[in-house]
């Protein structure tokens, strides 16, 4: 599994535990990521593309920096 991935699906935790989102099925959505896509890039057979990152990043104030493994903080400081 990519860097990139591990660090996506951290951060799906860390704003499900925050309570930004509910359920994980709300980051897939809004990220655009099809429900056995999701799966597939847990078990490590696929991976999120850069688009939804980004996506990911712009909706939840994700550091960008953080998801390709260079910076240790997840959020941006607003």
């Amino acid at each position: 599994m990519k860097i990139s991935d591990e660090r996506m699906l951290k951060f799906r935790e860390m704003l499900l535990a925050r309570g930004t989102i509910r359920f994980k099925t709300t980051f897939s959505t809004a990220i655009g990521l099809r429900k056995q896509n999701a799966r597939s890039i847990e078990i490590g057979d696929s991976s999120f593309t850069i688009e939804q990152c980004i996506m990911a990043c712009e909706l939840y104030n994700g550091n960008m920096n953080y998801i390709a493994g260079f910076e240790n903080e997840p959020f941006r400081n607003k």
